[in-house]
């Protein structure tokens, strides 16, 4: 077992706090630069803000978890689902958008996926340590 998902198997709780923060981080991005900046990254700023705000939503739901304590792994896992299905659905639009995309715009993409995925993992691992 790895230092890291031992340390969020045995507080959990902190491990929603890691996620609801890195969202919002991603919320701003998204929001404030990404969508601002059209012409710099190529994704329409319709999908970015569309993304910011399912982001913001899975923000929400980890503020949640960790404002009440929950710490089931089945809590972990569900939003470990849905940090990979957000995954996917951004993939999915880098895809369909490659055309226009800037390099700036598959960078930023490519990183944020590589981040989540990573987290969504580790939320996976700790799920199933967690007694």
């Amino acid at each position: 077992m790895s230092k890291l998902s031992n340390f969020f198997a045995h507080q959990p709780k902190k491990l929603f706090l890691t996620d609801a923060l890195g969202a919002s981080l991603s919320v701003f991005l998204l929001y404030g630069i990404v969508a601002g900046l059209e012409s710099q990254f190529g994704m329409p700023s319709s999908l970015t803000s569309a993304l910011a705000l399912t982001v913001a939503f899975f923000a929400g739901y980890s503020f949640f978890c960790y404002a009440f304590g929950l710490r089931s792994a089945f809590y972990l896992r569900l939003i470990a689902g849905a940090n990979l299905l957000y995954c996917t659905l951004t993939l999915c639009l880098l895809l369909y958008h490659a055309e226009q995309l800037k390099l700036f715009g598959w960078l930023y993409l490519l990183v944020e996926i590589a981040i989540v995925v990573c987290l969504a993992g580790l939320e996976l691992k700790v799920a199933g340590e967690i007694k």
